[in-house]
């Protein structure tokens, strides 16, 4: 009994202390493993205050410890290339008034966005170090020449004045540039610092924007200079009032260019008549050879003859007749010409009476009555009874009547109708002349009153005249402070002339209207 417990006492403690070992084996891996991870956090730390030591806290660009640190590696990879550094200090202009107006937190986001604006503005391999308030240093490496270094300060001049919205404001940063080089200027980053910051201060008198090199300068371009300083007054905006600025500007443009192209298309539309003018123009000059070759052919027989005749011959008052015509024919071609030329000019004349309307239109219609006979045309007239008065010139009046009723039966065909009535209203008077005629075409209708102006198909049925016989009536017609209006349905569909004018007085007990036919 008592060997078997003694077995089973020691396997019983072999067990123990295996189990005794596990444990202190899986304490002893767990202590291990969390002294890695202290390590690890601890080594994070460690890090991130080299790194915080390093970097400032506000804008996260590396601090002047760290700008030496990589200054001291650019200069001598340059001394072993023979190349440069350039070292660029950069103070923003107007920052005091932004932070002191409105306010530090203001002043703290536009330092941030400078930064970002300079970073942007130099390559991978340049360094941008914010070394205390608004003062920047740029380390640029790997600058050939002077003038390597002025494309990159004009880009960090652009950069900075690119507007950046802060809050309900728009910010347009400025700045003043000074710069010195490695090797030529100083050999030590603190020297060329001092060197680059006292070139900064001449620059700020030279004004917005502008940047300067230790010791031998050089020029910046005018226009360069003056465009950063126009773009550069106004550091500061409210967005609301730039909004408002650039809806009026924005407004004052399309107004400018909705005026220029209205005066394009007037340009086109004037350039237009006169090329139509001057076609019409041309047109009726060839039509006033023609109508003027017509008399004269003539009356070239009739003088031809004359040389040929006995005084004492019968043929005689048959020569003088036709001479009397054709000269009756010109001098009215060339009354017509004149009353457009004074019209034109402003210098018709008028001698205004009182005068008889039904008068006037009776003795018109008594001088046209040879052509409604010639063409065997029916004419009809409807005319007020009395007097009626009108304040005109009588000849110019019968002049407007004879025309329309002498155009009208130009334009009628033989046997067709030519009519004229009167119609009186309280204050004025109209005249209408219609026809059976030709008609006037919707297209030339628009146009019928104006100067050389004749339907094609009224050239074709009838090639006398030059066109202005409508020009003149119009003229006449608004002369006495009247209207004439043209109408017509269209081809072959007769026209109608209507003659407005205001009356002077009338005679009160007038008798029905009498009619008459021819």
């Amino acid at each position: 009994m008592t060997g078997a417990s003694g077995e089973d006492a020691e396997e019983a403690m072999t067990e123990g202390g295996f189990a005794n070992l596990r444990d202190v084996n899986e304490r002893l891996v767990l202590a291990v493993l969390s002294a890695q991870a202290e390590l690890e956090t601890v080594s994070r730390a460690l890090q991130h205050l080299a790194n915080s030591a390093n970097l400032d806290p506000l804008t996260t660009l590396p601090t002047r410890p760290l700008l030496a640190d990589r200054f001291f590696k650019a200069s001598a990879t340059a001394r072993r290339h023979g190349s440069r550094i350039a070292i660029l200090f950069v103070d923003l202009n107007n920052f005091k008034q932004i932070n002191d107006t409105l306010g530090h937190a203001f002043g703290d986001q536009v330092l941030r966005q400078a930064a970002r604006g300079l970073e942007a503005a130099v390559r991978s391999a340049d360094t941008v170090s914010r070394i205390g308030g608004d003062e920047f240093v740029l380390l640029l490496t790997d600058v050939g020449e002077r003038r390597d270094a002025v494309r990159i300060v004009e880009k960090v001049c652009v950069a900075l004045a690119v507007p950046v919205r802060v809050g309900e404001h728009l910010i347009r940063v400025s700045a003043s540039v000074g710069i010195a080089v490695f090797p030529d200027d100083g050999a030590d980053l603190s020297s060329l610092i001092d060197l680059a910051d006292a070139a900064m201060y001449r620059a700020k008198r030279r004004g917005v924007g502008a940047f300067a090199f230790h010791g031998d300068e050089i020029p910046v371009d005018p226009v360069l200079a003056a465009a950063r300083l126009a773009m550069l007054q106004t550091p500061v905006v409210r967005l609301a009032d730039a909004s408002a600025e650039f809806e009026r500007r924005n407004q004052q443009l399309r107004d400018a260019n909705e005026q220029l192209v209205l005066a394009a298309l007037a340009a086109q539309a004037l350039q237009a008549g006169a090329e139509l003018a001057q076609r019409r123009q041309s047109e009726f000059m060839a039509i006033l050879a023609h109508e003027l070759r017509n008399p004269l052919a003539p009356m070239r027989n009739v003088s031809a003859l004359l040389a040929r005749v006995q005084p004492d011959d019968t043929i005689l008052p048959r020569l003088q007749a036709i001479i009397e015509r054709q000269v009756v024919h010109m001098a009215r071609l060339v009354d017509d010409l004149l009353d457009v030329s004074r019209a034109e000019t402003g210098k018709l004349h008028l001698i205004l009476t009182d005068v008889d309307l039904v008068a006037v239109v009776v003795a018109a219609i008594e001088a046209c009555r040879p052509s409604f006979d010639v063409r065997l045309q029916h004419f009809a007239s409807v005319l007020p009874a009395g007097t009626l008065v009108v304040s005109g010139d009588a000849i110019r009046l019968t002049q407007i009547v004879t025309n329309l009723l002498d155009n009208a039966s130009k334009f009628t065909p033989e046997s067709g109708y030519v009519t004229l009535t009167m119609t009186v209203a309280p204050l004025s008077v109209t005249v209408t002349v219609a026809d059976t005629g030709i008609g006037i075409t919707p297209g030339a209708l628009a146009g019928i009153f104006d100067l050389f102006i004749q339907d094609e198909h009224a050239v074709g049925f009838n090639g006398t005249g030059l066109g202005i016989g409508l020009t003149v009536v119009k003229e006449l017609v608004s002369s006495h402070g009247g209207t004439v209006e043209a109408r017509s349905t269209g081809l072959g569909q007769g026209s109608a002339f209507v003659v407005t004018l205001p009356l002077r007085n009338s005679v009160d007990d007038r008798e029905p209207d009498r009619a008459s036919a021819q």
